[in-house]
């Protein structure tokens, strides 16, 4: 789905928390050190949608691939391919309208988008 409402726009600045772009996360609800309480899946995908601060993406990177166990699609995770609710990996919801809610999905735009890009959002409801 392409939600209007979601205001699609051009990316900012990837930041890849596995480092390789062609990596994923594998533990996907693994929690950052640091004190905070967001999970890998939540961080991959703020990183792929440009959610995350160039100032924090190298610290990200430092602890990221060991506790998210980043590496290849593997089978015992099961998540779905990438998928982009704006279309394409190129396009992403405007960051001003990311609590829009979807109704297909039950999930905001933003979330949405970063379940997408993470992989843990089936194909028929990315659209």
């Amino acid at each position: 789905a392409n939600p209007a409402a979601c205001e699609c726009l051009d990316p900012q600045p990837v930041c890849d928390i596995c480092v390789n772009d062609t990596y994923v996360v594998n533990n996907p609800t693994a929690v950052l050190p640091g004190g905070g309480t967001s999970t890998c899946a939540e961080v991959f995908g703020a990183g792929k949608s440009g959610f995350l601060k160039p100032s924090d993406c190298g610290l990200i990177q430092f602890v990221a691939p060991a506790t998210c166990e980043c590496g290849e699609l593997t089978n015992e995770t099961g998540p779905y391919e990438a998928c982009y609710i704006c279309g394409t990996m190129n396009d992403m919801p405007n960051p001003n309208n990311t609590d829009i809610s979807i109704p297909t999905t039950n999930l905001t735009c933003g979330a949405a988008y970063e379940a997408g890009v993470g992989g843990f959002l089936d194909a028929a409801s990315c659209g």
